[in-house]
């Protein structure tokens, strides 16, 4: 990119910021609906189907989006070069063009409507900083898993068939007594709560993921007893690629699930670090960390399938960035009564015999751990 063009792309961006929900249904009309519910899935603008495309909560900032067959869009741009067919130039011109930095001229020409631009209004930073100190509120006033406070969250772990005293402690917690609101802000009562940091790709915690508990280890008597807590919104991008680092890397190869205890279970089958990225969108968008050079995903059999089509976007966007990838789905049926079946479903019904045969990434993990060079 020479500097004039870099010039022009950043004076773009800064104009853009905060309006791509305008932008983007203009540019291409196809994008109209899912521009009027960010955050919703509506059917994907070039391949139909029920709910294949959304728009981020945080869009407006950048336009960011993500599609369950073709992965994640990093800004407005992208999403025209993807939905129009357009090179980067093309598309940069038709932002430009709408935002009055050029002469009205061919590609924006062709794209207009009579839609009506709104700016979409942004989170102001007081509303940031009220939601960023409530995350760090409730994990600071929580225990790590060994501590005598967290024993509901060994209880429930161990009612799952799972290991707790090797989740590192910065990761996994027990907040004691963590209210549970709907989804119409009305508390239901306090509950004890594991809550998960969830990471971006570099690292850097983004939110937590909760499990609300009763002192006795099960599950609360609550409508959505497994939550996301909120965040701002223009962190939710970053989500995408990130996961919930359950264990600690000790080579070139790991793996990712959707849910944690899921993670937990094909790592304690397997003996291979296990990540998990929380629902199926953010595990197709998973980005691994560097040096990584195998991923095995354990995807969830879902009935709707999309578990099954998160993990082969996932292998697809792997292989083709250099990083060897194995795609892993439950080999059962989904009972009649359940909506799914997932890795740990098949680690508590089967044990280590329903993990498939991974002697090669076994191998090459194991050769990593002893200092050796893999193969």
């Amino acid at each position: 990119m020479n500097n004039g063009l870099k010039i022009e792309l950043e004076d773009v961006k800064r104009a853009a910021a905060g309006r791509w929900l305008s932008i983007l249904p203009v540019l291409a009309p196809s994008l109209e609906r899912a521009a009027s519910k960010p955050g919703k899935h509506v059917p994907c603008p070039l391949r139909g189907g029920k709910d294949g495309f959304r728009f981020f909560k945080d869009a407006a900032v950048k336009g960011a989006a993500v599609s369950n067959q073709d992965g994640v869009f990093s800004d407005g741009f992208s999403v025209l070069m993807w939905v129009n067919n357009w090179g980067f130039r093309e598309a940069l011109e038709a932002v430009a063009e709408y935002l009055g930095m050029l002469s009205m001229s061919g590609a924006i020409r062709r794209a207009l409507n009579p839609i009506q631009v709104q700016k979409t209004p942004t989170v102001s930073p007081e509303d940031r900083d009220r939601i960023r100190q409530s995350l760090r509120r409730t994990f600071q006033r929580s225990y790590a898993i060994m501590h005598p406070a967290a024993e509901p969250a060994r209880l429930y772990l161990a009612g799952r068939g799972l290991r707790f005293d090797v989740l590192p402690d910065d990761v996994v917690r027990l907040n004691p007594s963590h209210g549970y609101f709907d989804d119409e802000r009305t508390k239901h009562g306090d509950f004890p709560t594991m809550v998960f940091r969830v990471d971006d790709a570099q690292g850097q915690a983004v939110t937590l993921h909760r499990i609300y508990l009763t002192p006795h280890g099960q599950k609360a008597p609550v409508d959505k007893p497994k939550k996301l807590m909120a965040y701002p919104k223009e962190d939710e991008s970053r989500l995408m690629g990130g996961a919930i680092r359950l264990a600690r890397l000790n080579g070139p190869v790991m793996g990712v699930a959707e849910g944690p205890e899921t993670a937990m279970a094909c790592t304690l089958a397997t003996s291979i670090p296990t990540w998990s990225c929380v629902f199926a969108d953010a595990m197709a968008a998973f980005i691994p960390p560097a040096g990584i050079s195998m991923v095995l995903v354990w995807g969830d059999k879902d009935r709707s399938g999309k578990g099954q089509e998160a993990a082969r976007t996932l292998v697809q966007r792997l292989w083709s960035m250099g990083i060897h990838a194995v795609y892993l789905i439950p080999g059962v049926d989904i009972p009649e009564d359940q909506k799914s079946v997932d890795w740990l479903d098949m680690w508590n019904r089967y044990g280590i015999q329903a993990f498939p045969g991974l002697d090669r990434a076994r191998s090459i993990a194991s050769r990593q751990a002893l200092g050796m060079t893999a193969a």
